[in-house]
């Protein structure tokens, strides 16, 4: 089997696998008990749960990365702006110790890099 096969299979399989963790989740998203949600599954998932999230009337709050393509990207765009939801998306775990060090070492250095 070649490399770029075995790279499609995998690709298909974590979208499936994705795709069943999306749909377990929505029953949870579903709960009256809730108001809004916060998305902090698999970077595949993010979108998915996002749309059926939006699509059962919570409000959310999305890790980064929102989506793995375009086209996730503007099926949850047209979603939230049909059902008029509030959505956020934005970087989890800025305040670790070792998250800030990167920033500030980033934010420092003058010299290019070359790796």
């Amino acid at each position: 089997m070649s490399r770029q096969m075995r790279r499609r299979l995998l690709k298909g399989a974590v979208a499936a696998a994705a795709s069943v963790a999306a749909r377990h989740q929505a029953g949870r998203v579903r709960s009256s008990a809730l108001g809004a949600v916060l998305i902090a599954t698999g970077d595949n998932g993010h979108s998915l749960v996002s749309i059926l999230a939006v699509k059962a009337g919570k409000d959310a709050y999305c890790e980064k990365p929102l989506s793995v393509t375009m086209a996730e990207s503007r099926a949850l765009a047209d979603t939230v702006r049909r059902y008029g939801a509030v959505f956020r998306v934005g970087t989890q775990r800025r305040s670790i110790a070792r998250f800030r060090f990167a920033v500030d070492l980033a934010r420092t250095i003058r010299e290019p890099w070359h790796l």
